[in-house]
């Protein structure tokens, strides 16, 4: 075969390939629109038909907010997830399912990041270091990460989780980790779908060793503070819980980013213990 047919029959090859990328996208676009064909059917008949737009205006202008508001078409998802998240909370009592509006999204990832800057580290008597983690992100996660060699100077550690509402489950298994041996259970998330939830373990072996570990807690310690708090004195024998109990909040939320500066929040999995305990609507009961 010469070089003319190599060309034609690599030619023909990348011709079927395309053919079949083609097919498959006009198949997925087909099902998408028949899947949401209801929903698209009832956003343009309210979008562009629905007479009485005092009343629309004031919808949208409850749901998404005045200063939000550009037109029936455009806001109209952001609208129907505002009134979704809302009635869930209604009926579901869950405080943690809601929109973000623009404003409340830029303000929440500003104040995640400037809350992490109050972390700090100090030494305290008795050969023992003090750290304050404030929240759980990636800014929180980073700082600990990077102070590993002088935490692991000491020989006790006292944990502050004081008025620490939680964040990120994924920053508090990577701190969790650091004082875990290889294999031993952080937390069980479980969601609605039984391939999805999963069995959180250590990964690597302990960095962080100590006699003894005293964890701060009160009753604005919450969530992913909670399950660090569990996963420690589950799992180690030298823990110590001081405080008063914790706020109860065993469950976990994903937030996903949308169009226009929105970002739509929902619970999606409930969060148990190494031994499978709940601390929703529970809490965690100090030892002192």
């Amino acid at each position: 075969m010469g070089l003319m047919g190599l060309f034609k029959k690599n030619l023909e090859i990348k011709y079927k390939r395309l053919r079949i990328i083609t097919i498959l996208i006009t198949i997925f676009t087909i099902w998408l629109i028949y899947t949401n064909y209801n929903y698209l059917v009832f956003k343009f008949l309210i979008s562009y038909n629905y007479t009485d737009t005092t009343v629309l205006n004031e919808i949208y202008k409850e749901a998404i907010g005045e200063e939000n508001f550009r037109s029936y078409f455009r806001n109209f998802d952001e609208t129907v997830i505002a009134i979704y998240s809302n009635k869930l909370q209604e009926v579901g009592d869950d405080p943690y399912t809601f929109l973000y509006k623009p404003a409340e999204y830029d303000f929440a990832r500003n104040y995640e990041r400037d809350e992490a800057r109050l972390a700090f580290i100090e030494e305290h008597e008795g050969n023992t270091v003090y750290i304050y983690i404030p929240n759980f992100s990636r800014h929180t996660n980073r700082f600990v990460q990077a102070n590993v060699k002088k935490l692991e100077q000491y020989d006790n550690i006292i944990i502050d989780l004081c008025g620490n509402l939680g964040g990120s489950l994924s920053s508090m298994y990577q701190i969790a980790n650091l004082f875990l041996e290889r294999g031993d259970i952080i937390a069980k998330e479980e969601t609605r779908h039984t391939l999805t939830s999963r069995i959180v373990k250590a990964e690597k072996n302990a960095k962080l060793e100590y006699g003894n570990i005293y964890i701060l807690v009160d009753d604005k310690t919450a969530s992913a503070a909670e399950g660090l708090t569990m996963a420690l004195r589950e799992n180690l024998d030298n823990v110590t819980v001081i405080g008063t109990q914790t706020f109860g909040k065993g469950v976990g939320q994903v937030t996903i980013p949308l169009k226009y500066g929105f970002a739509t929040r929902a619970t999606v999995l409930k969060m148990r213990t190494p031994s499978g305990g709940t601390i929703n609507r529970v809490g965690v009961v100090p030892d002192k």
